[in-house]
């Protein structure tokens, strides 16, 4: 595959669809940052706060709460594919 000419680059560079496209993403990029950073600090201070509580057994078994906790934390951290993919859809 050849390198685009400036011409080229330029093209696309104008195209509306492009520029929707990419600050598209670029919000998606920035909210998707903060989400993650709120979880992350959230979690920390969930763990800083609750030691105690977190190390608990869940109704007398033998997983801990904590265990539990951080890997529905885990599960939630990831985004879905409908939420990751909605923004673009109009656009194609």
């Amino acid at each position: 595959m050849s390198p685009l000419s400036q011409e080229q680059t330029s093209r696309i560079l104008s195209n509306p669809t492009f520029r929707e496209l990419t600050a598209a993403r670029a919000r998606l990029r920035w909210g998707l940052s903060i989400v993650t950073l709120i979880m992350f600090f959230g979690f920390i201070g969930l763990i800083s706060a609750a030691s105690s509580t977190l190390g608990k057994n869940m109704a007398g078994g033998s997983i801990p709460l904590g265990m539990a906790v951080a890997l529905g934390h885990d599960r939630r951290g990831r985004a879905p594919d409908w939420l990751l993919c909605a923004p673009f859809e109009q656009i194609f």
